[in-house]
């Protein structure tokens, strides 16, 4: 009989950190893009916490949307959102 492989749940942020944080807002909130982050959450690095939510095993996707700049030119950033499971 073959066994299936064991999938642990992502590990939950220490509380009160940076990524305790932007997981919060992002289980409350469609998504986030580097603006929103700075300004509602003050984390100037969110692809750094983005990255260290997926290395825990949270399940973040990406997208690039358009936004404009303060001269209205569009510019593409990213868009942080948790998978739909």
């Amino acid at each position: 009989m073959t066994q299936l492989p064991l999938f642990a749940a992502p590990a939950e942020p220490e509380a009160g950190t940076q990524c305790a944080r932007l997981l919060d807002y992002l289980r409350h909130h469609k998504s986030i893009n580097p603006l929103q982050c700075w300004s509602l959450l003050g984390i100037y690095r969110l692809s750094a916490r983005v990255f260290d939510l997926r290395k825990a095993g949270h399940p973040i996707v990406t997208e690039t949307i358009i936004v404009h700049n303060r001269w209205n030119e569009p510019t593409h950033v990213a868009s942080y959102s948790l998978m739909e499971l």
